[in-house]
Order: C-alpha cells, then structure tokens, then sequence
C-alpha cells in the first residue's frame, strides 16, 4: 500500500514486504512445479514419438538421397567429409532394424554410364569408415549396373540385401536424373516399396 491508498498505515512496510516475498515464493515455486511438470509432458510426447519412429522404421526400406558427390572427373574421392557425415545417420537406421538404400549421383556423367564415376569406390569407403568405427558388422553392399542410361535397371528390387545399406550406382547415369524426370523418380521410389520411408 502507498501512503495515498486507503487502510495504509505507517510502520508497516517490513511486514507488508515479508508477507510480499512469501507470497511471490509461493507464486515462484508454484510456477516451477507447473514448468516442470509442462516439460515432463514435453519430454513424455517426445519420447513416444521417438519410440513410435523406431518402433515403424523396423523392417522397413528406407531410400536415401545423400550428396556422395565426392569425386573428380577420373573417379578419385577427393574428401570423404560427406561420407563421414552421414555414417551416424547410417548406423542409427540400421541399429533400428531397417534396410537402408542410398542414391548419389558422382560427378557429371551426362546421362550416360561411365565406370570411372561409379559408386563403388563410395560404398567402399563407407565400409571402410564402418570398420573404422567398430562397426564391420553393418554390411555394405554396391548394386553394380542397378542404375542405366534407361533407368532403374529391371530385378534391382530383387537385389536389395535386407538389413544391409545397400547403394545404387551413379543416379547420374541416367540423363532423367538432373531433368527430374517423374518416371525416373518412381521407379527409384519403387524399390523402398508401398511401405518404405523416404529421406531426401
């Protein structure tokens, strides 16, 4: 109360400002019990969120655009950065149970198909920083000649190793790719099946 409210009384201030910072403890503590409690709700969703995806991911395919673009025109990786950027990604999903699928075009094949761009020598390095990591137990498999000047080549769906992170050949080698070709997009959607999930 101010001097010029009704019922003030001077002599009173420590008292009025005791009762004062109780009440505001009061008021804090109560705030904190709230904010604790809205995060515990907080953390509870986030974590059955994170159950459900793991819980969803097991089993299933999962195709992947990655930016393996790592090699120069005569085919020799000049930085592996990229690739040891995705390996804990990579190893989650495969920790989670699920069959990986990774697209990557390699330099600038032009439609057509050129050895020398191929994504062997990648899949190989990923096995390699795999192994590296203690992980050589996470099988990395190259689908050679999965990818054609025509396309996804046919019984590649066939091919796909379940529980292994199996990587198509050079997107890029079929001209489709830099047209974003539709026809060219569901036949790679095609191999993660009607259930698959999608990262791009």
């Amino acid at each position: 109360l101010s001097p010029v409210e009704p019922g003030y009384r001077p002599g009173k201030p420590k008292a009025i400002l005791f009762a004062y910072l109780r009440a505001l403890k009061t008021y804090n503590a109560v705030v904190e019990y709230i904010n604790k409690e809205e995060k515990d709700k907080r953390i509870s969703k986030i974590s059955l969120l994170r159950d459900y995806i793991e819980a969803y991911l097991r089993g299933k395919r999962v195709l992947i655009r990655v930016d393996f673009n790592v090699s120069d025109e005569r085919g020799r990786i000049r930085s592996v950065k990229r690739i040891v950027e995705a390996i804990p990604t990579l190893v989650y999903l495969m920790e989670k149970g699920a069959t990986v699928i990774l697209t990557s075009h390699n330099g600038r094949p032009g439609g057509k198909v050129r050895p020398e761009l191929s994504t062997k020598p990648l899949a190989d390095t990923a096995r390699k920083l795999l192994a590296e990591q203690g992980r050589s137990d996470i099988p990395v498999v190259h689908l050679e000649g999965s990818i054609t000047e025509a396309g996804v080549a046919e019984g590649v769906k066939e091919r796909i190793v379940k529980g292994a992170i199996n990587v198509l050949e050079n997107t890029r080698f079929c001209a489709g790719d830099e047209k974003n070709d539709s026809k060219y997009a569901q036949q790679l959607a095609d191999l993660a099946g009607e259930n698959g999930v999608f990262v791009f």
